[in-house]
């Protein structure tokens, strides 16, 4: 042992490592070995023979709870001993050789690595193509992506949500139909849910890892101009994981508030422009009101994260909102909250302009095509879904 230990010191010397002029050898030398007995002690843990409660560590940036500017924040996700390697789950699903039901229990701990779309059929219009391809564009193959007609949605209604059967037959737009669509998917199989006419600019894995479930908001003009609210979710883009207690509170108690809100007035039924009453945003909100309430004992609705309304939805919808909020900023201030007026002022300055999106707050953007309101339009160019980016799919 000391003959190896003199052979060592010897090539040291001959480094320079004992020199006066050997201290950035010792400092690189020193952060060699460090290194190398994180490598090591990494391979230890994860081989098994040390009954560690982790075995990975996955680290992402996070906005501070702290702070009103998006800061780095390190955040360290721990995975449990029985994690699996996301490629090789994928794969299983790109195989379609697994259960929807069972597509959470491959990503315990987490929401599923899964985008899902909705649609009447296979057809997606030309004006829908470089957006979905934009989310394999940024996240590749580290994602599924699954595409569901209204077939799929109906057989997933018969086999798995009976319940709803009666109440969903009753919605005569598509729109409504889709709203309630992609609720069940995501309680059934987890994983994020996204319209068309949503063009992804970010990864947006760290969300995945660090939440059980997050809804993106309307734009701010949106909520503090046309609802005249501090938050509105949105359905055009959220993501949980399967059966998450929100999501299971929502299509247990909307059955019975639909049939007496809305049931019998049916030529509202038929109405696009009432979804967001009924099955969208503000149906979801008095929901998350409930919730909400610090006395209410009305549900147990789990952790929900809502993203700032500049992540996901930085512009408004250029149709009406910039009028809508023209009008109330000049007509209706003295009934503002001070909030609104600051950002009236903000408009202002801008000429009410739609403002440049900020691609380092910016994950996502919904462009507010609107062809789910639109009885006809033209299939043109139009490609199937399949041919624009790989599905993989689940058994019902």
């Amino acid at each position: 042992m000391t003959a190896k230990m003199m052979l060592v010191c010897r090539v040291f010397q001959s480094m320079g490592f004992y020199s006066k002029h050997g201290k950035l050898t010792r400092l690189l030398f020193r952060f060699s070995l460090l290194l190398l007995i994180c490598i090591v002690a990494t391979m230890w843990l994860s081989s098994g023979r040390k009954s560690a409660s982790y075995i990975g560590q996955h680290l992402f940036w996070t906005r501070s709870s702290n702070s009103s500017k998006l800061e780095r924040v390190l955040t360290m996700v721990k995975l449990q001993p029985d994690y699996k390697p996301d490629a090789a789950n994928l794969a299983l699903l790109r195989n379609g050789s697994v259960r929807c039901r069972d597509v959470q229990s491959l990503f315990p701990n987490r929401i599923p690595p899964v985008i899902h779309w909705t649609n009447a059929d296979q057809r997606v219009l030309k004006k829908h193509h470089k957006m979905l391809r934009s989310w394999r564009k940024v996240l590749g193959d580290s994602f599924a992506y699954m595409y569901w007609e209204d077939k799929d949605i109906n057989k997933l209604l018969d086999l798995h949500y009976q319940s709803l059967r009666p109440f969903y037959q009753k919605l005569k737009a598509g729109i409504m139909r889709s709203d309630i669509g992609r609720l069940i998917i995501l309680h059934h199989v987890g994983g994020v849910y996204s319209d068309l006419d949503v063009n992804l600019l970010r990864n947006i894995s760290s969300f995945l890892l660090q939440y059980s479930a997050v809804w993106s908001q309307e734009p701010i003009e949106h909520i503090y101009y046309m609802y005249k609210r501090t938050q509105l979710l949105s359905n055009a883009l959220f993501m949980t994981q399967a059966r998450h207690k929100f999501l299971e509170y929502v299509l247990n108690a909307w059955p019975p508030w639909f049939q007496s809100q809305w049931s019998k007035k049916t030529g509202t039924l038929g109405d696009p422009n009432k979804a967001i009453h009924i099955t969208g945003p503000l149906m979801l909100n008095y929901f998350f009101d409930k919730c909400s309430k610090s006395n209410s004992s009305q549900a147990d609705c789990g952790e929900l994260h809502l993203a700032d309304p500049d992540e996901f939805q930085p512009i408004w919808d250029s149709g009406y909102a910039q009028n809508i909020a023209k009008n109330q900023c000049s007509k209706h201030r003295k009934t503002m909250k001070p909030v609104q007026i600051k950002h009236c002022d903000l408009l202002a300055s801008r000429k009410f302009e739609m403002r440049p999106i900020n691609r380092n707050v910016t994950y996502g953007v919904h462009r507010f095509l609107h062809t789910s309101y639109r009885v006809k339009y033209s299939f043109d160019k139009s490609k199937l879904a399949k041919d624009i980016l790989p599905l993989s799919h689940c058994i019902i």
